[in-house]
């Protein structure tokens, strides 16, 4: 196929209505946790349309792949850097340099206060080996000295609110609605009386007590809920030594198995994690729990999906990956009794007989 220049691009303050797109091959990534990829289904299948796409992402996101409702994209897969590795950098940069695309499209979604050298070290790279791709990112990003373009899109904006409109602002997508529906392939599964709890999350600091979920539990039981955890051995084993209830199941399996299991969910509980997108995106009855992050920036965007936020403290938002205080009070104030209340609220329980 033959590739128009790489400047040819409809400018974003164009006629929204026109279709005269040149078809170019880009590479947009990098996308390594779940929810920074789940966040950029929509803008990927909507560029997909107009343009030959590959998609920079984590090789953990391999089983999410699977089940995105993505067709004719391709996939480049990297690890997560580190300095004992250092072939793995140069190796990603010559895939990258065999591909020969126009542009690539560096995503907006790092959180700017994380310092991070992969980027910086592969774009430096691929500058050093004579790359001719144009690259494209954000203006408010600490590489942006080594973009040819910087966009000047807002990461106050939800994550998959700011990837569309980092690509409109670059001149890929036209000023027209973006399917958001249909992210996540499932069939549809009768509602039944079980909340499901996902306790796992990135940081410790976006973790719940597990005393918190025993409280929480022994409501939510004596309500006539059945209760099932879902998530990596690691997250549940602290909790499941608080909880003996002959009410409540675990379970640990691929990211396929665990989301046809809560398909039956009457309600989700997630803390701030890329399974919350999941979730999200999946149209079920969702809350969750964010204590240091700006909320804004890191929340779905689906109205299934409820916050539970208390910004009460003076270093709240941090957006930090790790605590500076001596424990993580962010998260200490959403006590068991109001996420207990909001569950009931969601699933249209009268509050008022909710005191046994």
């Amino acid at each position: 196929m033959q590739y128009p220049d790489k400047y040819c691009l409809q400018q974003a303050s164009g006629n929204a209505g026109s279709n005269k797109w040149c078809t170019m091959k880009i590479l947009i990534g990098f996308y390594y946790a779940i929810g920074d990829f789940i966040s950029a289904v929509p803008t990927i299948r909507q560029l997909s349309r107009n343009h030959d796409v590959y998609v920079a992402t984590g090789h953990q996101n391999k089983g999410l792949i699977e089940l995105v409702a993505l067709k004719g994209v391709n996939y480049l897969y990297f690890n997560l850097f580190s300095w004992r590795s250092c072939l793995e950098p140069l190796q990603f940069a010559r895939q990258i340099l065999l591909l020969q695309c126009d542009t690539i499209l560096v995503s907006p979604h790092a959180q700017d206060k994380v310092a991070s050298w992969k980027i910086p070290l592969l774009l430096w790279l691929l500058k050093g080996f004579g790359s001719r791709a144009l690259v494209i990112g954000p203006l408010e990003d600490r590489n942006r000295y080594l973009y040819d373009r910087v966009v000047p899109v807002s990461k106050k904006l939800p994550l998959m609110q700011r990837e569309i409109e980092f690509c409109r602002l670059a001149g890929f997508l036209p000023y027209q609605e973006v399917d958001l529906t249909g992210i996540i392939h499932h069939q549809p599964v009768a509602e039944q009386n079980l909340i499901v709890i996902h306790p796992g999350a990135s940081k410790p600091n976006k973790k719940w007590l597990p005393e918190y979920y025993h409280t929480l539990v022994t409501l939510l039981t004596r309500k006539g809920f059945t209760i099932l955890f879902v998530g990596l051995s690691k997250d549940l084993q602290p909790i499941r030594a608080l909880i003996d209830d002959s009410a409540v199941t675990w379970f640990s399996g691929t990211l396929s198995e665990v989301i046809q299991t809560i398909l039956p969910a009457r309600l989700v509980l997630t803390m701030d994690s890329g399974f919350s997108h999941i979730t999200s995106a999946l149209g079920l009855r969702h809350i969750v729990l964010i204590g240091s992050a700006s909320v804004d920036s890191v929340r779905p965007i689906f109205k299934n999906t409820q916050v539970i936020n208390l910004p009460r403290l003076a270093c709240q938002p941090c957006d930090a990956h790790q605590c500076a205080m001596d424990r993580t009070y962010c998260m200490e104030i959403i006590h068991p009794q109001l996420v207990y209340d909001h569950i009931l609220q969601r699933c249209g329980i009268d509050q008022a007989t909710s005191q046994n």
